[in-house]
This record gives C-alpha cells, sequence and structure tokens, in this order.
C-alpha cells in the first residue's frame, strides 16, 4: 500500500454521486485502511465501507467513523 491509496479512495468517495462525502480520512497502518470522519446516518457509513471494499477486497478495513445525531433545533431563546 502507498500514501497515494489513502487519495484515491479520498477522492473516489468524494466523486461517487451516492456518497459525495468530503470529510472523510482515509490512513493506512501497515495492511489496514482506517476510515475517521463523521457522517449523518448509519446509510452513509456503510455506503462508504462498501465503497471501500468494492475498491480494495483484499485489504482489511477499520471503520472509525462516527453517526452524528442531528436534532431539531428547539425553541428560540428570549433575550432581554
Amino acid at each position: 500500500m502507498t500514501e497515494d491509496v489513502g487519495a484515491q479512495l479520498q477522492r473516489a468517495i468524494a466523486e461517487d454521486a451516492r456518497i459525495a462525502e468530503l470529510g472523510i480520512d482515509i490512513v493506512t497502518r501497515g495492511d489496514c485502511i482506517v476510515l475517521n470522519g463523521h457522517v449523518e446516518s448509519a446509510e452513509r457509513r456503510e455506503a462508504i465501507e462498501r465503497r471501500v471494499t468494492e475498491l480494495l477486497p483484499d485489504h482489511r478495513l477499520l471503520n472509525e467513523i462516527a453517526v452524528l445525531k442531528a436534532e431539531a433545533p428547539g425553541p428560540a431563546e428570549e433575550l432581554p
């Protein structure tokens, strides 16, 4: 694995219309690819993992992408 692998995977994830995710960091640790970052849904997290696995099926993958839960805004704060 070369350092180019991470950059190539980031580009593939960003350019895939099903994913179009820019905020994922991809690093290699020995023979393992590590994904880090935050996404808005578990489906997006799984789609990224599937895409990376499609591109590099013979590599180990550690998916550390966290899913952030967006909540509806609360009531407006009234200022004096």
